[in-house]
């Protein structure tokens, strides 16, 4: 066979014209190879290379309890902070904590907090509200709001109404207490000072540990006190 290449004329026998057939194949196979490889997206994977049954596995969302869930153990008291507290607002504590308890979870005392103004020792019960006065206020009132003790699932009581009309002697004002039959801002200031060192009134009946309050000042005015929220 001759063949012509840059104005030459070759001679090559059919062997060697299969070899540079085959030899042709090879360096084209070779150089498509490495243009595919070349252009390939280096992130990408192929087929084979994917795992089969590919399985995500996703966590439940965790649910922020609620402060009145059946389940005792899931039960949360509301409490509302405020004052010197670094984040004050509504915070969910469990049953049997203390105000020290919901404090350090709302971030703790600021520097100015008077920390020996509350009772940090006081249980606490859902709707309290608490203020941490500073160490330059005037007005120690920690306790504005002593909240609800016990279940929420027990039904309000029947005369709620009336007892609206009513002096609550765990949230009255030194004002309010004044309202009552015999008691005089003295002694309208040593109610608030004993619950707040004690505690809310947990029956109308207990008005009678505060100092100058005994049977007779008490049957005066036990019909118009409560002790509801």
């Amino acid at each position: 066979m001759q063949v012509r290449l840059w104005g030459r004329v070759f001679l090559l026998s059919k062997k060697k014209c299969i070899f540079l057939l085959l030899l042709l194949l090879v360096v084209c196979a070779i150089i498509g190879y490495a243009l595919i490889v070349y252009n390939k997206p280096s992130g990408s994977v192929s087929d084979s290379d994917k795992p089969e049954n590919t399985i995500l596995f996703i966590p439940k969302a965790t649910l922020c309890p609620t402060p009145y869930q059946s389940n005792e153990a899931e039960t949360r008291y509301a409490i509302h902070l405020t004052g010197c507290i670094v984040n004050p607002g509504v915070i969910y504590v469990a049953p049997g904590e203390i105000l020290y308890d919901a404090i350090i979870l709302a971030g703790g005392f600021t520097d100015d907090a008077d920390t020996e103004a509350a009772n940090l020792a006081m249980k606490i019960s859902d709707g309290m509200q608490i203020r941490i006065p500073s160490k330059k206020d005037a007005d120690k009132t920690w306790l504005i709001s002593p909240g609800i003790s016990g279940n929420h699932s027990d039904p309000p009581d029947a005369d709620q109404g009336e007892n609206s009309k009513m002096v609550n002697i765990n949230t009255a004002s030194v004002a309010q207490l004044m309202t009552l039959s015999g008691i005089g801002a003295s002694t309208a200031k040593s109610i608030i000072s004993y619950r707040e060192e004690n505690g809310p009134f947990l029956r109308i009946e207990d008005i009678m540990n505060v100092p100058g309050i005994k049977e007779g000042k008490y049957n005066k005015i036990k019909d118009d006190i409560c002790i509801s929220s």
